[in-house]
């Protein structure tokens, strides 16, 4: 129950899981940043099954992976080689936070500009 400090004020939200999430957009042009929480607590081949779970989706092209955890990203680097990402292409970008104050609907992704009130991304030209 996401709301559960609030008391009986609000109906239960639970939040979804992954799987949930994910069926939920798998036919739709969104882009998702996940971020893997691994730090303390290690769990051995959570990137594996996040690859399984992203792969029979078909979302692969649409997640950005993030993660604070240097071995979380290594391991998340062999596998993108896994998934066909070439040797000299760095699957993991270092991000640098742009704010576009005065365009709200624009987002800047790794794919291109995105029109969030066209729900489409703008010409590259």
């Amino acid at each position: 129950n996401a709301n559960e400090k609030f008391g009986d004020a609000f109906p239960v939200q639970r939040i979804p899981t992954l799987r949930e999430y994910l069926e939920l957009v798998k036919n739709e042009p969104v882009l998702t940043n996940i971020e893997m929480k691994t730090g303390v607590f290690q769990y051995l081949e959570m990137e594996q099954l996040l690859v399984d779970l992203l792969r029979e989706y078909k979302v692969e092209d649409r997640i950005l992976i993030t993660s604070f955890n240097h071995f979380t990203i290594m391991r998340m680097k062999k596998l993108a080689r896994d998934m066909g990402v070439p040797e000299g292409v760095d699957p993991f970008a270092t991000l640098s936070f742009l704010s576009l104050p005065v365009i709200p609907e624009i987002r800047i992704t790794p794919q291109g500009l995105y029109d969030v009130k066209t729900r489409q991304f703008l010409d590259r030209d």
